[in-house]
């Protein structure tokens, strides 16, 4: 698949033709209470995701500002929102394998470039798959970058995630 990432940072980003490919829309509650239930417990300030639309290779992400212990203007990024998107392109291994028996770690990045500094309070994410999670693999990747009204600011191009085993198996 090739990612919508590897354009221009610059450019303007097609967000509503890309969820018009996304037929699966997820509300944030109900993706943080499933990472619950699957063990998964970043707390607030990592729980960033608004609303996800989702398809098998893609998925577009809004994002809300949650209530943070420290100030957002001491990082470049705030790691809970880079985070986000991690979650997300996570969440494509959950859906490919059994979650009592496995588990996703990241990685592995191949390359992270850092445009600017994002307005948080309007930031948006992309996800999409490079190689896909399948019941027979032990690795999936993915391309993820987060917008703003000024388009694209950070880009994490291939994102390896490793399938572990967990005490089930």
């Amino acid at each position: 698949t090739k990612s919508n990432c590897s354009s221009n940072l610059a450019q303007p980003f097609d967000f509503n033709n890309i969820q018009a490919r996304c037929p699966v829309m997820i509300n944030g509650a109900d993706f943080y209470a499933e990472l619950v239930e699957s063990g998964y417990n970043w707390g607030e300030s990592f729980s960033w995701i608004k609303t996800i639309w989702k398809s098998d290779t893609e998925a577009v992400f809004t994002m809300r500002l949650p209530e943070l212990p420290d100030n957002l203007d001491d990082y470049p990024v705030y790691p809970g929102l880079l985070d986000a998107g991690f979650q997300v392109l996570g969440s494509f291994g959950k859906d490919n394998y059994d979650s009592n028996s496995s588990a996703f770690m990241p990685f592995s990045i191949s390359n992270l470039e850092f445009n600017r500094k994002i307005n948080a309070a309007e930031a948006w994410g992309y996800v999409s798959l490079i190689d896909a999670p399948s019941p027979n693999r032990e690795t999936f990747k993915g391309d993820i970058c987060w917008f703003d009204k000024n388009g694209i600011a950070i880009k994490v191009s291939g994102f390896e995630f490793r399938r572990i085993k967990t005490d089930s198996d």
